[in-house]
């Protein structure tokens, strides 16, 4: 006969749940979190956790070795992909920055569709920029926009 249970009370919530709504962890008697995966999920899209996030990834970001392996890192990308640099500067001197050409926020970045063409480029505000580079949009949909 299995004598194991088979719920478990949350710690901050105090729903009881089966076993599954809790995460593995080895520290624990029965191997599972003290919080529903349902609280944990919730504390870590609050404000206050991301705030704390994003405080200690700009802590770690001025460590004195993370700063030397980005720029490193950067190095190896500009000798890596030199076409890139060129382009780069090329717009930083020759064009005015203009605003996004979706949604019309004034502070844009020149995205390049060919590298070849460096003064040929598209502004873009980070967030556009940011989700064309994931695929989440084409830009031929808003060139008659």
């Amino acid at each position: 006969m299995n004598d194991a249970p088979t719920e478990k009370m949350c710690h901050n919530c105090g729903r009881l749940l089966p076993l599954e709504a809790y995460g593995r962890s080895a520290r624990s008697y029965d191997g599972r979190a003290n919080k529903c995966n349902d609280c944990i999920r919730a504390q870590r899209e609050s404000p206050e956790h991301k705030e704390r996030t994003r405080l200690y990834d700009e802590w770690r970001r001025g460590l004195d070795h993370r700063k030397a392996d980005l720029i490193e890192q950067q190095r190896r990308r500009r000798e890596r992909l030199p076409e890139r640099k060129r382009a780069r500067d090329l717009v930083a001197r020759h064009l005015t920055p203009e605003p996004c050409v979706i949604c019309g926020a004034a502070k844009a970045e020149g995205h390049h569709e060919d590298y070849d063409k460096p003064l040929d480029v598209v502004w873009l505000c980070r967030r556009h920029h940011r989700e064309y580079h994931q695929e989440k949009f084409c830009l031929w949909r808003y060139e008659d926009a």
